[in-house]
Parts: structure tokens; sequence; C-alpha cells
């Protein structure tokens, strides 16, 4: 089992997503909770994610996100891998008359899982952890009286850390990457108040940094007011 298939595991699952903080989708004052379905592909991996998530009057989100990847490593053929994640965000901005952008400040932590038969054949485990700190900006435009739609972009830093253990040993792989994504949230509030959306969204960064696209549909249920 060679010692690089750690750095390859790392290569295919290192895009964070752009963020999907259901507070985004919601005015200064409106608390509501979600559930969110993700799909995003990069050059090495697949990955389907199910989100739920708390927000605070539309400035502080909770998220427990639990996301099966499906990763394309050679030498692996029966590699199954999940992940489960946690996310916090903050939006110390929020859109007004007088305001034109919300902010938001975010950070996350993930817990990577691995099985695979061949792996254990050959007397080796793979672990991996990671945290990403970002910031982005965003605005509502309304397109009609219940339809609007918000753009967003993203920086954010990921740190990300891989370890294979074999037999006689292990080694472990440290890696940060700059990100930047772009998404826009297609947001419909019906007559009870709820938001239904999607949200298509690509993130991208320097140097090997894979390019991901993914896209999310959200149901949020307001809990307080409506947008």
């Amino acid at each position: 089992m060679p010692r690089t298939l750690v750095i390859v595991i790392w290569l295919v699952l290192v895009v964070p997503a752009v963020a999907r903080a259901q507070g985004s989708w919601l005015q200064k004052g409106v608390s509501g909770v979600s559930a969110e379905v993700t799909v995003s592909h990069d050059a090495g991996s697949s990955t389907l994610g199910l989100t739920g998530g708390y927000s605070h009057q539309g400035f502080l989100d909770v998220g427990v996100t639990l996301a099966w990847i499906d990763a394309n490593i050679p030498n692996i053929p029966d590699l199954s891998a999940y992940s489960l994640g946690a996310e916090l965000v903050y939006h110390p901005l929020k859109q007004t008359k007088t305001i034109p952008l919300s902010v938001e400040v975010e950070t996350s932590y993930t817990q990577d899982f691995f099985s695979s038969d061949t792996l254990s054949a050959n007397g080796a485990s793979v672990s991996q952890w990671g945290t990403t700190l970002g910031a982005g900006a965003y605005r509502f435009f309304p397109l009609s009286e219940r339809i609007g739609v918000s753009p967003l972009i993203e920086f954010a830093w990921r740190h990300q850390s891989a370890t294979l253990t074999l037999v006689d040993g292990s080694q472990t792989t440290t890696d940060d990457a700059f990100v930047i994504g772009l998404s826009a949230a297609l947001a419909y509030l019906d007559s009870a108040g709820h938001i239904w959306g999607v949200a298509p969204a690509v993130a991208f960064g320097p140097g090997d940094t894979p390019t991901g696209v993914g896209i999310t549909v959200i149901f949020i249920g307001t809990l307080s007011g409506a947008r």
C-alpha cells in the first residue's frame, strides 16, 4: 500500500462547499429551521450531502451535515467515504433600505470516515479532518412579489489533515487551500411563509486546488415573520 495514498484522498475531498447558511435566505429578525440536499462534483469526487439547520433571528446559524462521498481512487476501488460536519455562521451585517449588502463570517469542522476491504487487507486505515474559516457578502434582489435571487461571493481558508496508518507506522499529510466561492440563491416564498430555494454554486482556487460545482435545494420553515 503506497504511502502517497493519503495525499490522493486529500486532493479529491479538498473543495469546501460554498456557504449555504440558512440565515442568508432570511431577513433580520426572522428565525427558521431548514432542510437541505446538496450535490457537488469536482475532478476526483462526487458528494451527496444532507443538512439540517437552525437560524436565530436571521443572524446566527448552526447546521449539521452528513455527506456520502464517491471518491475515484484507482488503487482502492471499494473505498467508501462519509463525512460528518458542523458549521456556525454569523451575519454581522444584514441588508436594509440603507445598507446595500449583507455580510457573513463562518467556521466549520468536518470529520471524514473511510471503509475499504482493500485497506483492511493491507493492514491500513485512513482518518481525515478539516476546518474552514470564511467570509462572504450577498445581496437580495426581488424579482417579483414572492420570488427573489441572492448572489453571494465568499472567500475561505481550508485546513485539512489526513493520516494513513500502516502496520509499520503512520504518515500524516496536512495542507491549506484558499478557495473562492460564487453562488446564486433563487428563493420562492409561499403563502404559508415557507421558503423554497435552489442555489447553484462554483468553488475554485489557486494552485492545485480543484474546481468544484454543485447545487443545493433547500426548504426553510420560518418561525417568525417572512422574507
